[in-house]
């Protein structure tokens, strides 16, 4: 099911089948996913806190973003990555279920199972995106740490969600300087320790304890072929992700493996098309954006997404454009910002090929906006939560028009069922 808006009457024809037929509509859409166990039941409703999409239905995410398309899109780039110390990596959707296969195996071998949780404090390198994708294909759930956070951060969410496993870098690359994270990690574990901990030695600069610590490259030799899908419940978590803190103490955001896997791919879908598509995203995995946008959503359309490690100042971000030809850019405002400050320019590298720029987590305001329209005929700004899986809302998102809203309802519960 491909849903594509062109115009206003093609939007409200949609949008009036999703409001009078809700559940046949979700059924469709779900119906394109590949499932282990049909659902019994679309949507088991009791209260609006107390309800369960796809029950009964038992479906994994990392089968529907990697395996369904190693029969037709093996050899497609499905991660290009650069960071700003000039390294290059490009794995295809067949080199992606290779490594995610070791991962998984090397995850089984630690003893993990289903339903344990997985905690990456990692920076934006294709590992770690393998080791989200290995974690959900063996049943487990994820929990990413941003990067930038410190001691406290750590400890907090150690203590919240209790990882049987943390996988960790000795380093991060930012503004021309290396930038350390196991060290921060270990101080962190003296206060919320945990049995095993993963560390790619990317400048051998980690110190190991004995028992407890391992290197990533060691954890993954004995990894290949393949373990088998596990098939999780619809219901049943895929990842917990925490709240920014800016309202009080971070809340733990739990995402259910069905309704975030339907979700996520048909966000993307109707959004853009990835067909022979690049898509750059800059958003960090350490926030919600990072899985909907920079991960999940892309994959699970059979799409090809772009990472970048570090910062895109000056130039850079218009030579990636050119470079790989890119098509879409989900951003920050804040690093619209930046790059007006610095005066970064397009004039010299061919951009034509760009037809969309998003930007989410805060506004971008209008003289940002009016600067990022001389690169893109379409750009727009968009609003959502860690609750709401992305973006629930944009102004004139499609650029097909504007609708006026004519009614806002408040609801609140402490009470969640997934």
């Amino acid at each position: 099911m491909e849903i594509k808006f062109t115009s206003i009457s093609d939007y409200m024809k949609i949008w009036k089948e999703s409001i009078e037929n809700p559940l046949s509509f979700w059924e469709r859409i779900a119906s394109k996913l590949v499932w282990f166990k049909k659902w019994d039941k679309v949507l088991d409703y009791k209260s609006p806190s107390e309800y369960r999409w796809f029950a009964g239905g038992k479906i994994n995410i990392t089968y529907n973003a990697i395996d369904r398309w190693l029969s037709t899109k093996s050899t497609q780039l499905a991660l290009i990555w650069e960071n700003e110390i000039g390294n290059v990596n490009k794995l295809t959707y067949q080199d992606l279920h290779r490594e995610i296969s070791k991962v998984s195996k090397g995850l089984k071998e630690l003893g993990v199972n289903k339903g344990d949780r997985i905690m990456l404090y990692m920076p934006m390198i294709p590992e770690a995106m393998i080791i989200m994708l290995a974690t959900a294909r063996i049943g487990g759930i994820h929990t990413v740490v941003f990067s930038g956070f410190g001691k406290r951060a750590l400890i907090d969410r150690i203590t919240s969600a209790k990882p049987k496993v943390i996988f960790t870098a000795d380093i991060t690359y930012r503004r021309g300087k290396s930038i350390e994270l196991k060290s921060v990690l270990d101080d962190a574990l003296k206060e919320a320790p945990v049995e095993h901990v993963i560390v790619l030695d990317r400048e051998s600069k980690s110190n190991f304890k004995e028992g407890r610590d391992l290197e990533y490259n060691e954890f993954i030799a004995k990894g290949y072929p393949s373990i088998d899908v596990e098939p999780v419940e619809s219901t049943d978590p895929l990842f917990i992700l925490y709240t920014s803190g800016t309202t009080g103490k971070p809340k733990g955001v739990v995402h259910a493996m069905g309704s975030y896997t339907v979700w996520a791919y048909f966000h993307n879908n109707w959004l853009f098309d990835f067909n022979n598509s690049v898509f750059l995203s800059t958003s960090d995995i350490g926030w919600i954006n990072g899985h909907s946008y920079s991960t999940y959503g892309p994959l699970l359309n059979g799409g090809t997404v772009l990472w970048f490690e570090g910062v895109l100042s000056g130039n850079k971000i218009w030579e990636l454009v050119e470079k790989y030809k890119v098509n879409y850019i989900w951003t920050a405002p804040t690093l619209v910002r930046q790059l007006m400050k610095e005066g970064s320019s397009a004039d010299g590298y061919d951009i034509s090929n760009l037809k969309i720029i998003v930007t989410a987590g805060e506004i971008l305001g209008g003289d940002a906006f009016d600067w990022l329209k001389k690169f893109s005929p379409i750009v727009f700004e968009t609003w959502g939560q860690t609750e709401n899986s992305g973006y629930i809302a944009s102004p004139g998102g499609m650029a097909i028009g504007l609708l006026p809203i004519k009614k806002v309802s408040k609801f609140t519960s402490t009470k969640y069922r997934y």
